[in-house]
């Protein structure tokens, strides 16, 4: 009895200290459902384990864990759905999982044996372990944690599945549940859950950070108007491209202060992210280089191509209209080609562009401009 107690007290004490972990966790990170999920299931889980270890074998107790076990499992698996960026459970799991508890407190009204009783319940909580299971297997592109939880989860499955067979074979159906809880069987399997469970919880919390950690570093590296790649994680990109061969369009929009003064910043944002839209249909990396001016990285394009899809985004603006803008008022931008030369920095070629599109704004704007290794003139496309 001691044995069981102490191993009911070690258990409680790793989930309820999991729970606080979640708990503080989900207070640090805002808004992550999956957190909450956890924690409400090991919640459930640290309950269950209370009520088994003072008075497991009484009615209300039986009752409590009858509800408790499925809940746990359940909102375990929610939480692993929400990690994965997937919806809840559909709702005929669901329903099916709660159809199955109810059956199993009927069974415990009506005095079923204990084997019997715990069937359905057992069986909920494989249901609810399987969806998650499943989401894992499909997951594509599995790394070191994903497949670690998958095994954890497994694990967990095999042991009900060992159970729900094997009890009704080696226990006789009169027998107490208390002394089922005593068996050397059952705190062997304890045992091991008491191991899978926090493996399981660990790497679902692994996850959870690690979706955090690659949400705030993308915000990072993204400009807060436009969502193209700022200048710090456009110049790396291009750096990057270098070797490969790749030109850059550096793009400016024309007489934009007009835009904000005459009409108001909001028009003026809405300007910043019409011009932004048509960079991101474009082949290529776009990027906001601050202000009005934008850049866009042509791997293995020539001159001649990058110069060419620096027309057509030209043409594409100055078509394009906002309500709040006056119908005599056409936009327009300038560009300037330029190429990424072998590995020199990014920075070297968008300054070559740079100066192409300064050569373009000098000659009237609404145009493109190409900086040639011959110091050719600027190559210029008038407004239509």
């Amino acid at each position: 009895m001691d044995v069981a107690v102490s191993l009911h007290a070690v258990i409680f004490g790793v989930v309820a200290s999991l729970a606080l972990l979640c708990g503080l966790i989900c207070l640090g990170l805002r808004g992550q459902s999956a957190l909450v999920w956890l924690a409400a299931g090991l919640t459930c889980g640290a309950v269950e384990t209370v009520v088994l270890g003072i008075d497991g074998g009484s009615i209300a107790a039986m009752a409590a864990v009858t509800m408790l076990i499925p809940a746990a499992y359940f909102c375990v698996t929610q939480s692993v759905r929400r990690a994965l960026g997937l919806g809840l459970s559909p709702r005929p799991l669901w329903m099916a999982i709660a159809g199955l508890t109810a059956m199993s407190l009927l069974l415990l009204a009506g005095n079923a044996v204990p084997i019997v009783q715990t069937l359905p319940f057992q069986f909920a909580a494989l249901l609810a372990l399987g969806d998650a299971i499943v989401c894992l297997w499909r997951l594509k592109g599995r790394g070191v944690v994903e497949t670690g939880l998958l095994a954890a989860l497994a694990g967990m499955a095999a042991l009900l599945i060992v159970r729900m067979p094997l009890f009704p074979l080696l226990f006789e159906g009169t027998t107490p549940v208390a002394n089922i809880a005593q068996s050397d069987l059952e705190r062997a399997l304890m045992l091991v859950s008491g191991l899978l469970a926090p493996a399981a919880v660990l790497l679902i919390i692994a996850r959870i950070v690690g979706n955090v950690i690659r949400r705030y570093r993308i915000r990072s590296e993204r400009d807060d108007l436009t969502d193209l790649l700022n200048r710090a994680a456009f110049e790396r990109v291009a750096t990057q491209a270098a070797l490969a061969g790749a030109a850059i369009i550096v793009c400016d929009i024309d007489h934009f202060k007009t835009v904000n003064d005459r009409y108001g910043h909001p028009v003026g944002d809405r300007v910043i992210q019409g011009f932004a839209e048509i960079l991101s249909r474009t082949e290529g990396t776009a990027g906001r280089l601050g202000g009005e001016e934008f850049a866009l990285l042509l791997p293995g394009a020539t001159l001649d191509a990058a110069a060419g899809t620096a027309e057509a985004i030209r043409l594409a603006f100055h078509a394009w209209r906002d309500p709040a803008i006056d119908d005599g008022h056409a936009l327009s931008a300038s560009f300037g080609v330029a190429m990424l030369q072998g590995a020199e920095p990014a920075q070297d070629a968008i300054a070559r562009a740079d100066d192409a599109l300064y050569r373009a704004k000098r000659e009237g704007r609404n145009r493109v401009a190409v900086h040639a290794a011959a110091a050719k003139p600027a190559r210029l496309v008038a407004a239509a």
